[in-house]
């Protein structure tokens, strides 16, 4: 028998850090989904791109299929070597 989740978990499962998270958005074209931030500023364009109101906090997400024979491991490797070399 399955039961509904309590209100206190799904209050949770939208709330993390004092931040809350809207209704889940689906980015079909990039092949992922995301739940944006209330209060941010929200531009989508096959990207997604939030920022806070005074600009101090900015999240961009980024989507699309791998390569053919590139893995999850070696991507996230190639972004931090990436990442590290420009910071």
């Amino acid at each position: 028998m399955m039961t509904e989740p309590s209100p206190e978990i799904e209050q949770n499962k939208s709330q993390a850090n004092g931040l809350a998270f809207g209704a889940e958005i689906d980015i079909e074209g990039a092949g992922f989904s995301f739940r944006p931030i209330e209060g941010f500023e929200l531009e989508i364009d096959g990207t997604v791109y939030m920022y806070s109101e005074d600009g101090n906090i900015e999240v961009s997400l980024v989507g699309g299929e791998l390569r053919e024979g590139v893995s999850i491991a070696e991507l996230n490797d190639d972004l931090a070597s990436e990442f590290m070399g420009n910071f």
